[in-house]
């Protein structure tokens, strides 16, 4: 796995105020599949996740709104499938996230 970037990773925790995070610069993390259609579905989701939490640093985010994001989409009526798909790229976002030592928990985790 490439090493993140060491601009996006903070010195220290990060504070409101500092919002150093741009999910859209991970390509590491979205070029990881040989499939384009699977390259642009982890873009699309990842946007849609932090289109609902705006201005979050991904280190900011709890279980509990995930849980609550999981919980939108549902209400949108999306099929359990998709949920869970859309739960799986969050989740692997994360843990590359965490093994680049931007956050230091997976708030996706099961």
């Amino acid at each position: 796995m490439a090493e993140l970037s060491r601009s996006l990773i903070p010195a220290s925790p990060v504070t409101p105020d500092q919002k150093q995070f741009d999910y859209r610069e991970m390509d590491d993390f979205y070029n990881k599949s040989l499939s384009e259609q699977t390259r642009q579905s982890y873009r699309r989701v990842v946007r849609q996740f932090f289109t609902a939490h705006p201005n979050r640093h991904p280190a900011e985010i709890t279980p509990k709104q995930v849980l609550a994001w999981r919980d939108s989409l549902l209400k949108k009526k999306q099929k359990p499938n998709t949920v869970a798909f859309k739960l799986s790229i969050i989740r692997s976002f994360y843990e590359y996230l965490r093994i680049g030592g931007l956050v230091t928990l997976n708030p996706a985790e099961t």
